[in-house]
């Protein structure tokens, strides 16, 4: 899936460096390199900003990563994609939300995917998701 203003090198080569941001900042966080971590988050929203300047969609070139391998790229996708996609994110988002170790099927980050995943749905109820 692409923006009509973006070829499928291009958009393949934005889908991986959000996935390599996500796995960044998580690698950071478990060795707790905390300010790090903040500034691979940061990384990512000038990413997001890039996105968002291609017309009209440009966000929808994550949507391929709702269905990530990794647990917690779909829920980091998912933060970024809420807003503008609830159809498609919401009952991934919500999966997360509310699984279990047994349903996370190994993933190493499945705490963090279940943990960003109830928090954004809770600020998306509430109106509070400004991202």
């Amino acid at each position: 899936m692409t923006n009509a203003l973006v070829d499928q090198a291009e958009a393949d080569r934005l889908r991986q460096q959000f996935v390599d941001l996500t796995m960044k900042r998580l690698a950071l966080e478990a060795v707790e390199k905390f300010k790090a971590a903040k500034a691979a988050i940061g990384e990512k929203q000038v990413l997001i900003k890039q996105l968002d300047a291609m017309a009209p969609d440009g966000r929808k070139i994550l949507l391929p990563l709702l269905e990530h391998p990794d647990l917690a790229v779909r829920s980091a996708a998912g933060v970024y994609l809420l807003r503008q996609f609830p159809e498609q994110t919401m009952p991934v988002l919500q999966r997360l939300a509310n699984m279990s170790r047994h349903d996370a099927l190994n993933s190493p980050h499945w705490r963090d995917a279940e943990w960003e995943a109830g928090f954004v749905l809770g600020l998306y109820r509430t109106g509070e998701l400004n991202v």
